[in-house]
């Protein structure tokens, strides 16, 4: 029986260490976050789902560590039949004994016992109390994930291009490596991430009037949920509440988790380059529209009226620290954890025996539990040495069979993968191409380098050239710059054209430039632009200046984009002229290009954009001049292969 449904001294013992012990951690945790009041809100959310965890772990960890500190002792009243049974001892010995005579002096009346709490019977209602509360919370969490599946079920999945191409593109720079379930619904006017084993993002119907800024930055937002893990913490924080229900500072620690977690999201959105004006009126555009509607709990929704000031300031907040936390931030913190609660679980009471059970006891000097210490969330009596098992036989004892381990043979694997390369189904080898790309198996270049440039499939040519650029191997340059100039289909170039910069070599930069400079299909030569931005190989190439008077505008915004991640002081002067362009986007990126590059022409250009029609361009002119620097700037990014 677990201690909590133990309706004695010892039970109770146990759940009153549970309630202190929950307290002391839930304030270390909420005392350390104001100590960290200044850092990133990602670093104050990953301290908040430490205290969700480690407090709904305590319970465990304190019936199962090994051994036990009793800091506290309680008194517990020795069971009736030991009191009776001491008596019965007691009044034979007064029978065989011989007894003198004496006279009787008057016995005074005894005072009125004390009247004796109910300690079961309010051990009883309590128990039943928080059962009857926690399976309502549990119920209300499972109702609301059943509307949700609801929602998802009858939504329209979006899958025209102007959806899934912001919503592949945003996926890939936030690194994941699968886009969750894009939907439209109208029984909701607020864009929420759901799904804990089939994620999705539901957006309102109002969302197909948005503008393609709103629509990249809403998507961001909610593919930073899926990346940062938060629909898993936020339904660990919605399952402390229901067991810790009675306990104020949980409910305190799950509402700051679910608010440093949109404030993380946030600070990610503001990373990749969104203004931070231009963010908060999308959130406050989003807010009044949606009124006063409410969103399932295991849910989360972009924004919530109760929390959007504090929102709205720390988005517009000058200086702010942004930064995600880092893995060595959450292998520090789960060391801090590890170290502080369980010494904390081991602490436990110690229980003696009762008045009545050691008169009882005198009587019989053969027994040896006049004294019992125990950790009451180990047991819910005291454990005496009658109690305590006799060794058995080492013949008589049987240990289980331990599981033996299966160690995978990598190499037999990918063996096997390169023999399929031959297969004759083409869906096959691409399925075996894709596999060697995600086993990282950089053994197979070159295998995979000969298949790109004689498989007869362009299905399979292009998961090859996905597959090499994943690999990261340097030695895959040739292959891929040969598909680039050499490879019929449009969609194998392209593919070739993102491996190469992803590889970053700089030997890949003559086929880039070729790209840029020759290639019939617009899709591959903004991707070489970009490509050649990722390389950054100095100098900047002259069909990369070119093509800053492309006929596309985006080929023209992906040139200013890479002018700039390459640093070359000498495209100053194209960038300078470029400022002129038609298009405000083009403009913007030229913009930023110049404030990543050295010397007085940069510094012209920058006196020069304070005359724009564009007032961003104006006021980032002026900060720039300041010395405040760019933003990031977050395109483009090609998409990658979703399987």
């Amino acid at each position: 029986m677990l201690p909590i449904f133990d309706l004695s001294t010892a039970g109770a013992g146990w759940a009153l260490g549970m309630l202190l012990k929950g307290t002391v951690l839930l304030l270390g945790v909420a005392g350390l976050a104001a100590v960290l009041r200044r850092a990133s809100a990602s670093l104050r959310h990953l301290l908040w789902s430490a205290g969700i965890v480690t407090v709904l772990a305590l319970p465990v960890l304190s019936l199962t560590v090994p051994w036990r500190l009793p800091v506290v002792t309680v008194t517990a009243p020795v069971p009736a039949e030991e009191t009776a049974a001491a008596a019965d001892v007691a009044d034979a010995a007064e029978r065989v004994a011989p007894v003198e005579s004496a006279p009787l002096a008057p016995i005074a009346p005894a005072p009125p016992a004390p009247p004796v709490a109910p300690i079961a019977t309010i051990a009883t209602a309590l128990t039943a109390l928080w059962v009857v509360v926690a399976l309502l919370l549990l119920a209300r969490l499972a109702f609301g994930a059943l509307i949700l599946a609801r929602i998802v079920r009858r939504a329209t999945p979006l899958t025209t291009s102007d959806w899934t191409r912001p919503l592949l593109e945003a996926a890939d720079r936030l690194s994941l490596d699968r886009a969750p379930r894009l939907l439209s619904s109208d029984r909701l006017p607020m864009p929420f991430a759901c799904g804990l084993l089939r994620p999705a993002i539901v957006l309102p119907a109002a969302a197909a009037e948005w503008s393609d800024r709103r629509r990249r930055a809403v998507l961001c937002h909610e593919l930073a949920h899926l990346r940062r893990l938060d629909l898993l913490l936020n339904a660990l924080g919605q399952l402390a509440c229901a067991v810790w229900w009675f306990h104020p500072l949980v409910w305190v620690a799950a509402r700051r988790l679910r608010l440093e977690s949109e404030r993380a999201c946030d600070d990610l959105v503001l990373g990749v380059g969104t203004r931070a004006s231009e963010y908060a009126d999308h959130l406050l555009q989003i807010v009044c529209g949606a009124a006063r509607a409410r969103t399932p709990a295991i849910a989360l929704p972009m924004a919530q009226r109760r929390e959007f000031e504090g929102r709205m300031l720390a988005i517009l907040e000058r200086g702010a620290r942004r930064e995600p936390a880092s893995r060595r931030h959450a292998a520090v913190l789960a060391a801090v954890a590890l170290a502080f609660v369980v010494p904390l679980a081991a602490l436990g009471t110690a229980v003696t025996a009762g008045e009545a059970g050691e008169a009882g006891v005198a009587g019989d000097t053969g027994r040896t539990d006049s004294l019992a210490i125990v950790d009451t969330s180990a047991s819910a009596h005291p454990v005496t040495l009658a109690d305590k098992p006799q060794d058995k036989a080492p013949g008589n004892v049987v240990s289980p069979p331990a599981a033996p381990a299966l160690p995978q043979d990598t190499n037999r694997v990918v063996s096997a993968l390169l023999r399929t390369l031959n297969d004759s189904v083409a869906a096959v080898r691409e399925d075996a191409a894709y596999a060697l790309g995600q086993l990282e198996a950089r053994s197979a270049v070159p295998v995979l380098g000969a298949r790109l440039l004689d498989d007869p499939s362009a299905g399979v040519r292009e998961m090859i050239a996905w597959s090499l650029g994943q690999l990261g191997s340097r030695s895959a340059t040739t292959a891929l710059s040969t598909a680039v100039m050499r490879d019929s289909s449009v969609a194998v170039r392209a593919m070739a054209v993102w491996g190469l910069g992803q590889l970053e070599d700089p030997a890949a930069v003559p086929a880039l430039a070729r790209a840029v400079a020759e290639d019939r299909s617009d899709e591959v030569r903004g991707r070489a632009a970009w490509a050649l931005g990722a390389t950054a190989a100095r100098p900047a190439p002259a069909a990369l200046i070119a093509a800053l008077r492309d006929a596309k505008a985006e080929i023209r915004l992906r040139a200013a984009w890479a002018l700039g991640q390459i640093g070359d002081g000498d495209a100053a002067p194209a960038l300078s002229n470029a400022m002129n362009d038609a298009e405000p986007a083009v403009r913007r990126a030229v913009f930023w290009a110049l404030g990543e590059l050295p010397g007085e022409v940069a510094q012209g250009a920058l006196i020069k954009a304070l005359e724009d029609a564009d007032p961003e361009i104006r006021a980032k002119a002026a900060r720039a001049l300041a010395g405040g620097g760019g933003d990031p700037w977050p395109w483009p990014w090609p998409m990658p292969i979703h399987r």
